[in-house]
């Protein structure tokens, strides 16, 4: 049984779990059956389980996670990082990934391993904690070039637009340099590997996208509350913030004008001040909450109105696996295999959103059939049953005794 190094900045161990958290589970129990894995991590307010174990053969190695400190810097010092590359994400990226390196170090000394996998891009530095001779999986939860060019173009602002370019033109750097250090990297979507092999054409690019156990999503259209729009996500990051503003203050609106009785809710984590600002007049900030699909299932629409981001959204297989109806921007459907008006309404500007939505609302029947598109398009592709023996092959492929 070979044994493997699991680094990740996401912890499994805990509930609730984000979506990262919840990628990490998965893949966790493809690896338990084949193999001894020590999982690096960062702590949780939340007490670990016993042992720190979640599957056989799955120890824990916790570690505290380190404070990032204030980040409010003046207009100039933001000018002098755009144009040094000294970005505010990469002072991050180095704070996570000396905090988990220093466990890296004393766990591989203590013990030999056969593959080494780490765990996004944020936590790309720790690549020097770890022996060089080992070979090792880099997964991308997103490919961050990916993301920060969906963000510059989609800016009018000429001052914005230009800062969000030179952000990008920094991360692309910094991606085909991290390629450089890699054996195999693991992406989610088709456009994520043309980017990285754009980026190094001699790495070994592998898609696999999220995945999803539908035996733990069971739909219940009995729960449905008439006129409740739901979005879902850790309200904190720029994507979901920015999203959920835009959608309350320029969609719901017309939305409104046609269903007086809308109401919408912003279900996640770390929701920002100016999220929270915008709540009530039937708009609810929830934060985090017990059971993300007990939210789900209340919902008539989910809506995704995503400006900016990259890979997946787990988000999107939530709702699918529960059958909901879902209206999205095409960004925030990005890396999903779906088909437009079957299992999906794709909406490309602020009126045809609302007029989407408001045809879901009003014809309950035809939510309920694209509801249950959606979950066909699961269970054939994004299941776990599906997706787990692609990531077993992947491990089982990797390493000295392959």
């Amino acid at each position: 049984m070979k044994r493997i190094l699991f680094v990740t900045p996401y912890n499994p161990f805990n509930v609730p779990r984000g979506a990262a958290s919840q990628s990490v589970f998965y893949r966790l129990s493809h690896l338990s059956p084949i193999a001894e894995v020590h999982v690096v991590t960062f702590a949780t307010s939340a007490s670990p389980p016993a042992e720190g174990r979640i599957f056989p053969n799955i120890s824990a190695h916790l570690v505290p996670h380190p404070p990032y400190g204030e980040d409010n810097p003046s207009f100039g010092a933001r000018i002098r990082r755009l144009l040094s590359g000294r970005l505010a994400l990469f002072s991050r990226m180095d704070v996570l990934s000396r905090a988990l390196g220093r466990k890296i170090e004393a766990v591989t000394a203590d013990k030999t391993f056969d593959l080494i996998h780490i765990d996004d891009v944020i936590i790309a530095p720790v690549i020097a904690h770890c022996p060089k001779n080992i070979k090792k999986i880099f997964f991308f939860h997103n490919v961050l070039t990916n993301q920060y060019r969906n963000i510059y173009r989609g800016r009018r602002n000429p001052w914005a637009y230009l800062a969000a370019y030179l952000e990008y033109l920094h991360i692309r750097r910094y991606e085909k340099r991290i390629l450089q250090d890699i054996e195999t990297a693991v992406v989610l979507t088709a456009e994520e590997a043309a980017l990285a092999r754009g980026l190094n054409p001699r790495a070994r690019i592998v898609e696999i996208p999220l995945e999803i156990d539908t035996q733990e999503y069971i739909p219940h259209p009995e729960k449905v509350v008439e006129n409740r729009l739901v979005m879902t996500g850790t309200m904190s990051y720029d994507p979901n913030h920015e999203g959920a503003v835009y959608f309350i203050k320029k969609i719901l609106p017309l939305i409104r004008l046609e269903v007086p009785a809308a109401t919408f809710w912003a279900v996640g984590m770390n929701p920002r001040p100016e999220l929270l600002a915008l709540k009530g007049d039937r708009v609810f900030i929830t934060g985090r909450v017990a059971d993300i699909k007990d939210e789900l299932n209340k919902a008539a629409v989910i809506v995704v109105p995503l400006l900016a981001g990259g890979g997946m959204r787990f988000k999107i297989l939530e709702a699918f696996a529960l059958a909901k109806a879902v209206v999205s921007t095409p960004v925030g459907a990005e890396g999903i295999s779906y088909t437009d008006g079957w299992d999906i309404i794709i909406a490309r500007s602020d009126r045809d959103f609302a007029r989407e939505v408001c045809g879901l609302l009003k014809n309950p029947d035809k939510a309920l059939a694209l509801g249950e598109n959606a979950r066909r398009l699961v269970l054939e592709g994004y299941d776990s049953a599906v997706v787990g023996s692609r990531w077993q092959k992947i491990y089982l492929e990797e390493g000295p005794d392959s």
